[in-house]
């Protein structure tokens, strides 16, 4: 059995011509990816879904990378954001917690030093006038030009009398005016009342005064006695008056 040798065609131009830009295009993109400058590739000459998380390293992508919006609450998973994540002033402020013990209370501080004096402040106005107090008078004259005489046995003899009608304080006056033609005459008057009481002596002819003061109750009548002593039968009184002033108050009264 005799070999036949085969025989080899010469391939035809239009297969010369595609291996020829095969050859080309595979050197030109070999030459692309190895030979990139810096920051070449940006989001136009990526396709959709190019870039997943697998192919991002750790902390590579910053705010700078994201734009606004970017980040939704859809895209954040639960819980994993704590307070630290956010800026001053965007959480809101939680309601007020329950008010803490009273602390202990602190030492008391030092004195101050005294403060100058101030400047003396302006007169006030003047004030109203008040209500007149109680001032009433009361009084009785008796034994005018006439004259009262006096009893010879030495005995005592009213010789004028004063009721009051008001209770109060009062000031009270007696006097009058005796005589007698004997040298020897002696008169001696008093004036008594509640809680007030005086006593006067005139030698020959004289003026009697006396004077007191005290509380005196509504309706106490106020009486001037007098009496002579001696042996003359001559001795009278004359012009006898009583008087009672009455006052808002007593200081030292007798």
């Amino acid at each position: 059995m005799h070999s036949r040798k085969r025989k080899l065609r010469l391939p035809s131009p239009a297969l010369v011509i595609a291996c020829l830009a095969l050859a080309v295009s595979l050197g030109e993109s070999a030459y692309a990816v190895t030979s990139l400058p810096r920051a070449s590739v940006g989001t136009k000459q990526l396709k959709s879904d190019a870039v997943v998380a697998s192919k991002v390293a750790n902390g590579a992508i910053g705010a700078s990378q994201l734009h606004g919006n970017a980040v939704s609450s859809s895209k954040v998973a639960d819980g994993s954001l704590h307070a630290s994540d956010f800026a001053a002033g965007e959480l809101p402020a939680g309601p007020p917690g329950p008010q803490g013990p009273q602390g202990p209370q602190g030492v008391q501080g030092l004195r101050g030093f005294q403060g100058i004096q101030g400047p003396q402040g302006n007169p006030g106005p003047k004030g109203d006038t008040g209500p007149a107090g109680p001032s009433d008078a009361y009084s009785i004259a008796t034994n005018g030009i006439s004259g009262l005489p006096l009893p010879q046995d030495d005995s005592v003899r009213t010789v004028a009398a004063l009721t009051i009608p008001k209770a109060g304080y009062y000031v009270v006056l007696g006097k009058t005016l005796s005589s007698g033609e004997d040298d020897d005459i002696e008169t001696s008057c008093s004036l008594d009342g509640d809680n007030s009481s005086a006593f006067s002596r005139a030698f020959n002819s004289g003026n009697v005064s006396l004077e007191s003061s005290g509380l005196l109750s509504a309706g106490t009548t106020l009486l001037m006695r007098c009496q002579q002593f001696g042996e003359s039968d001559s001795a009278k009184v004359w012009y006898t008056r009583i008087t009672a002033i009455r006052v808002g108050s007593l200081n030292g009264a007798s």
